[in-house]
């Protein structure tokens, strides 16, 4: 599969553009994937995920479809803004700051009703996400799902024998990554970025450790954070 990257410049508030909360991602969020035309833009990870293991089944093997799936689901189900940004009100206000800055420009009723809807999903999910007993609740189930996962690691196996973390090096004891073991990783690698390593138990952290040493990783990273550049802003 050939995929063309398109960078969206946030810190110049291109997810607030009519273009893109009309025809990209309502909720001026990224990433999107936008499969050839007439299919429609494909505006979150999780199900940009699962399109792309229809093409790539090794992503999502069948035989452990269904425990990938609910995984994947309980990680993504975390608010990762909360988690990234408490504490800093500011970045709220700004954002509904130039969001009310262009619902008081002359703009179409289509770009307008886009534009409160950009306005509603930042209440509902950031600016509450930074409520300190939201950032309170959002920490302990971070920390008891990073158990689990940390749990997974050196499960019996169906044989009843106990998995060797050494050989078999990916989540649910697989000989290869699943994308589970890619959106695990990477949050383990926001968390530390985040000053959030704490929440990451030993072993889990070794896991991840291990899997960015690989040439493959520093590859897709080249170097980079897994957070937006301090220039580019919050998505």
């Amino acid at each position: 599969m050939s995929i063309e990257e398109k960078h969206v410049e946030l810190f110049n508030e291109a997810q607030l553009s009519e273009d893109f909360l009309c025809n990209i991602n309502a909720k001026g969020q990224v990433p999107v994937l936008a499969p050839p035309s007439p299919a429609k833009p494909i505006p979150d990870s999780l199900e940009i995920t699962h399109y792309l293991a229809e093409a790539y089944p090794s992503l999502v093997p069948e035989s452990h479809r269904a425990e990938i799936t609910r995984l994947l689901t309980e990680l993504h189900g975390l608010n990762y803004f909360t988690l990234c940004y408490s504490g800093k009100h500011f970045i709220n206000k700004s954002s509904m700051a130039n969001i009310q800055r262009r619902l008081d420009g002359n703009i179409s009723e289509k770009y307008r009703k886009a534009l409160e809807y950009k306005k509603e999903v930042q209440q509902a999910e950031k600016v509450t996400g930074l409520q300190d007993d939201v950032v309170a609740a959002m920490v302990t189930r971070t920390k008891e799902l990073m158990q689990t996962f940390n749990s997974l690691l050196t499960r019996p196996d169906r044989n009843g024998e106990e998995a060797n973390p050494k050989s078999s090096q990916w989540m649910l004891g697989l000989t290869h990554p699943t994308a589970l073991d890619a959106h695990l990783i990477t949050f383990v690698a926001r968390m530390r970025e985040v000053n959030r390593g704490a929440l990451i138990p030993e072993n889990l952290g070794k896991y991840a450790d291990s899997a960015m040493e690989m040439e493959e990783w520093k590859a897709m990273m080249d170097g980079r954070g897994t957070m937006a550049p301090p220039n580019a802003g919050p998505k």
